[in-house]
């Protein structure tokens, strides 16, 4: 559960600065920009629910192998 907790971390702590830097140095307009954001958050909160199904699974498969169910 750790390792899931400090994956979260580190990735929000990436696109954090990945936007900020993108805000900082973007040479489009406000709009374009804002629209880039989005498609951006978009792709990290699937990027998220992934992780998240991925880790679901293997600590499934984890509870099954303690139970002595597989």
């Amino acid at each position: 559960m750790a390792r899931l907790g400090a994956f979260f971390r580190g990735w929000t702590t990436g696109l954090l600065i990945g936007v900020a830097l993108a805000l900082l140095f973007a040479p489009s307009r406000g709009e374009e920009t804002r629209m880039r954001f989005q498609e951006s958050l978009r792709a990290a909160w699937e990027d998220i629910r992934r992780a998240a199904e991925e880790e679901r699974q293997r600590l499934e498969e984890e509870l099954k192998r303690l139970r002595g169910e597989a």
